[in-house]
């Protein structure tokens, strides 16, 4: 099974398990085959205080009445959304809802790895992903990380992916509308291994350290 770690989008079918995000307000009315649901509070969506509280509410729900596999994404973004002490206040909020919940994190990290580390010690049982890892910024202890096809792209990808700790990093189409499994070829081609050895490898990663999700893998 091929999975995709972040996408905008249902899975295409039974070989893909997806883990699709969206905000409180945009929960499906029901779940798609093969794809479960991320759901959070985004740091671009962050400047309207009111909103932010209603979403937190239907988030808490959302976690609580176990409709959600992950909190996320949210995370800190020094380039868009309220300033960064806002941010940080309304992800502490979702990282202590999925601690108590026991829910992974889907993470949006642009910029303030500084401060994520930190955040890290505050909740290290957390289980983490960071999305759209592209290099720049130290990876927190025991956290994951998930490459997408905009990275791939670029000319230091294959040097990037051999430095990735192996059983630390899965792979991602984000909001690009690509292939997964186009995306786990190009990833093989840049490691020099087999797309579907390297597809066997990314389960027992998401398995291992992101936890199963019920009903997919057992």
């Amino acid at each position: 099974m091929y999975i995709d770690a972040h996408s905008h989008c249902p899975s295409p079918g039974p070989d893909v398990f997806t883990l699709m995000s969206c905000s409180p307000g945009d929960f499906p009315a029901e779940m798609p085959s093969f794809t479960r649901i991320s759901c959070g509070v985004h740091p671009w969506d962050t400047m309207d205080a009111a909103a932010v509280e209603s979403s937190l509410r239907q988030l808490e729900f959302l976690a609580v009445s176990a409709r959600i596999a992950a909190v996320g994404e949210c995370g800190l973004d020094r380039l868009r959304g309220a300033p960064l002490a806002v941010q940080t206040e309304i992800f502490r909020r979702q990282l202590a809802l999925a601690e108590r919940c026991a829910l992974p994190v889907v993470i949006h990290c642009v910029k303030a790895f500084s401060e994520l580390a930190a955040l890290r010690r505050e909740y290290p049982r957390t289980r983490w992903l960071i999305h759209g890892y592209g290099g720049k910024g130290d990876i927190p202890a025991g956290a994951l990380v998930s490459v997408g096809p905009a990275v791939l792209r670029r000319p230091q990808a294959g040097t990037l992916l051999k430095l990735l700790p192996p059983d630390r990093f899965l792979l991602e189409t984000d909001d690009s509308g690509a292939d997964i499994t186009a995306v786990y070829c190009q990833a093989a081609m840049l490691l020099g291994c087999d797309p579907v050895l390297l597809a066997r490898r990314l389960e027992e990663n998401f398995n291992a350290g992101f936890g199963v999700v019920p009903g997919v893998f057992d």
